[in-house]
This record gives structure tokens, sequence and C-alpha cells, in this order.
């Protein structure tokens, strides 16, 4: 009797649970959560290496969606290059983009699935970590010619491919 008991107990509590759960839209379901998740940011407060920089990666055919300013103006920082990303897993969307010399840069990345940020060291910028469907803007004026590694400072996730060329030429 006792047996009978405790199996029906613990039915209604596997069925309670599972009910619960279903009750969860894509909306408000809580975050998945991996390993990477719990390891800090690394590099974020070193000095930037300019030999650093790596060969360029394989873009995926994705062009940033680029506008210029065209404000007459004889500073050169006063266009504006605009540039979108979001990821896919591990990978940025696009893997490379080039601007020149003086150009004002304004970066947007969207998110679009896990926790991720957008750095670039050689000019010290990029966004804060952000979390799947948010997005953040920075801006910057691209000085310094070369070509230099954009990537996700998140756990591994640099190693495991989040990463991409950003190009400023003369």
């Amino acid at each position: 009797m006792q047996y009978l008991l405790l199996v029906i107990i613990a039915g209604v509590l596997l069925g309670g649970g599972y009910f619960w759960y279903g009750q969860w839209t894509s909306e408000n379901k809580p975050p998945q959560m991996g390993i990477e998740d719990f390891i800090p940011p690394s590099g974020r407060d070193t000095p930037t290496n300019p030999s650093m920089n790596v060969t360029p990666t394989k873009t995926t055919g994705v062009q940033p969606q680029k506008t210029t300013d065209t404000k007459p103006s004889a500073d050169k920082s006063e266009i504006i290059q605009e540039f979108s990303f979001t990821n896919e897993g591990y990978a940025y969307l696009p893997a490379a983009f080039a601007v020149k010399k003086g150009d004002r840069v304004k970066a947007t990345f969207k998110n679009t699935g896990g926790t991720h940020d957008f750095r670039i060291d050689g000019y010290n910028v990029g966004t804060n970590i952000i979390q799947a469907g948010q997005s953040q803007t920075f801006e910057f004026v691209a000085d310094t010619p070369g070509t230099f590694e954009f990537y996700c400072s998140v756990g591994n996730h640099r190693a495991m491919g989040m990463k991409g060329t950003f190009t400023v030429t003369p």
C-alpha cells in the first residue's frame, strides 16, 4: 500500500513538473547557460599589441550595411562608415570589414544567440557582454592604418573561431 502511494506521488510530481515546464514560451524561457558563461572574459584590461594581427578569415558572402553621411566638412572624421554585425553560432557575419584612415566608424553588434561581445583591441573599443536579442553600438575614428582582429572575449569563443578582421587603408 505504501509503495503504491509513493508511485502515485512520484507520478503526480513528475507530471506536474512536465506540465509546468511546458508552460514556458520562447519569450519567457529561462536563459540556457553553458560553461563559458561562468568563465570571466580575459584580455580586456591588457595593453594592445599591434603585432597580434591575424590573417583574414573566410567571409560568408554577407555584406555589411554601409552608409556614408556626406555632410560638407573639411574634417574627414565627419564621414561616418556604418556597419552592422550579427553572430551565427561562434562566427560573426560579416567576418571582415574595411574603412579608410580618418573615417568615423559606427558599429552595431546584434547578438542573435548566446552570450557574446564584440571587441577591437587595436582601437580599444567594443561592446559590453550582451545576451541574445540585445544589441549595442559604439563609434570611433579609424586613425591608425593596418589590419586588426575583432573577436568575442567571452570564455573560449575567440579560440572557437568567433573573430574577424578590420582593415584600415591609408
